[in-house]
């Protein structure tokens, strides 16, 4: 299944707005001394038209043919 790159763009800006909340959290419970333990990894990252790098907090893998 291919996503269109609007689709894509839209997916990180949600994807990001969630990363940034959950920031806003653990930084807030831990300055409060609560010991919190979470955590995820994308990692993957595009270059832009530019040559920019860029982070990706939504991604799906390109789906591949048999092997």
């Amino acid at each position: 299944m291919e996503i269109a790159e609007q689709e894509k763009q839209r997916l990180n800006e949600i994807y990001h707005a969630l990363s940034m909340k959950h920031a806003q959290i653990c930084h807030g419970l831990r300055h409060r001394g609560f010991e919190l333990d979470s955590g995820f990894y994308n990692g993957h990252q595009h270059r832009s038209p530019d040559g920019d790098r860029l982070m990706d907090y939504y991604w799906t893998r390109q789906a591949r043919g048999p092997r």
